[in-house]
C-alpha cells in the first residue's frame, strides 16, 4: 500500500482478510483453506514418526545419545511439518466466499 501511495495510485483499497477464515483453518474440522502443495505420504509419515519417537523417550533415558538424536530429528521434523502445511495454502470454495463477503463488507464501510 505504501508503494501505491508513493506512486500516487488512489484507486486501490487495502482490505485485511486475515480474519475471513477464523475457525476454519487448515487443521480444523471444517477447513476453508487447503494446502496446495502435495507432499508424499511417506515424507509425512517419516516426519511424524520422528516426532512420535522423540515423545516416547522417557525422562530416565532422555540424556542417552539415542534419545538426544531423536529429539534433534523431531525438532527438524516439526519444522518440516509446519512448512508443508503453510508453504502453499489456498482458500477452497467456502473460503473464497468468506473472503469475498469480508471484502464486500469492508468496501461498503460496514466493518
Amino acid at each position: 500500500m505504501a508503494d501505491a501511495r508513493a506512486d500516487h495510485v488512489s484507486n486501490v483499497s487495502l482490505v485485511d482478510v486475515s480474519s475471513a477464515v477464523d475457525g476454519h483453518g487448515v487443521c480444523t474440522a471444517d477447513p476453508w483453506i487447503f494446502s496446495g502443495e502435495p507432499v508424499p505420504d511417506t515424507t509425512l509419515a517419516a516426519d511424524a514418526g520422528d516426532v512420535l519417537s522423540a515423545k516416547a523417550c522417557t525422562d530416565a533415558i532422555r540424556s542417552a545419545a539415542d534419545c538426544a538424536s531423536l529429539v534433534t530429528r523431531a525438532d527438524e521434523a516439526e519444522k518440516n511439518l509446519q512448512g508443508y502445511v503453510w508453504r502453499a495454502a489456498h482458500p477452497n470454495l467456502a473460503g473464497q466466499r468468506a473472503i469475498a463477503a469480508l471484502v464486500e463488507r469492508q468496501l461498503r464501510g460496514r466493518v
